[in-house]
């Protein structure tokens, strides 16, 4: 019962240029809450996620301690490499793919209101843009 008390669904619908991700909706049984973490961060892991590969944009629905939060984004550009691995899924037959994502593609220094900062590898120096 513990681990079905954790477990989540989530529903993916999409078409060639866009894609919206985000938890099955149902209804809890009487007691089965997730207890006060999950009621606090639940919403900025359980949010929707829109993504529209045409206009290169990606738009994040989180809740955070009460409060509702639209987060944009512009698309990364990444280098997918397709493996040749394939899998049945649904009626679809998909190819699976990898990219690599390095930690510049994961700028937290938006969200904490300071200026990017970059590190210039051939001298270790640090530039502030």
């Amino acid at each position: 019962r513990l681990k079905t008390m954790f477990q989540k669904t989530f529903v993916l619908t999409f078409n060639r240029t866009e894609s919206v991700y985000k938890l099955e909706e149902k209804l809890e049984a009487p007691g089965q809450r997730g207890g006060r973490f999950t009621a606090i961060m639940g919403g900025a892991v359980d949010g929707v996620k829109y993504k529209n590969v045409k206009d290169k944009a990606l738009l994040n629905e989180l809740e955070l301690f009460g409060k509702l939060f639209l987060v944009k984004e512009d698309l990364p550009k990444l280098e997918w490499k397709i493996t040749g691995e394939t899998k049945q899924i649904g009626g679809y037959t998909c190819n699976k793919a990898t990219a690599i994502k390095t930690w510049k593609d994961f700028d937290l220094t938006a969200l904490r209101g300071q200026p990017a900062r970059e590190e210039n590898e051939e001298n270790n120096e640090t530039v502030e843009e």
